[in-house]
């Protein structure tokens, strides 16, 4: 994507998606809250346990649904395959829930596309983030 294209994609009408009556499981420990309503603008969760919007684009009863935070996948190794398989893996991973991957020192060169194509939109898949690993031959070669 250009950077033209992408301040394009910036200037795009901001969506809004209101989930009705959802069963919320919020991460802390607490019990299951029951008939919450979700709004998401722009693909960004907004507010969690609002009051019906009947301003958001689309209305979605989302009654015997549950939600979740988003998932972090803290070791990952991607960028090792060819691309079009990375992408599908992203884009599964994103599908179930995962909205974070952490590369533990993979080819940063890779990675640091498959991330890039994440961040602007080319890519479907969770955010990306990867550190470098920096070693002598010794440690290629070490049994």
């Amino acid at each position: 994507m250009t950077l033209e294209a992408s301040a394009q994609r910036g200037r795009q009408r901001e969506t809004s998606l209101l989930i009705t009556d959802v069963g919320l499981i919020d991460g802390t420990g607490s019990a299951l809250r029951p008939g919450v309503n979700i709004l998401v603008r722009d693909g960004n969760r907004a507010s969690a346990g609002c009051s019906g919007d009947s301003t958001a684009d689309l209305i979605v009863n989302g009654h015997g649904l549950y939600a979740i935070p988003g998932l972090i996948d803290g070791h990952v190794h991607i960028g090792t395959r060819p691309w079009a398989e990375e992408v599908d893996q992203l884009g599964r991973a994103l599908q179930g829930g995962v909205t974070s991957v952490m590369d533990m020192a993979g080819d940063t060169r890779s990675t640091g596309a498959l991330s890039r194509a994440v961040l602007v939109g080319d890519v479907e898949g969770p955010s990306i983030y990867y550190v470098a690993l920096v070693a002598g031959p010794a440690f290629f070669t070490d049994p």
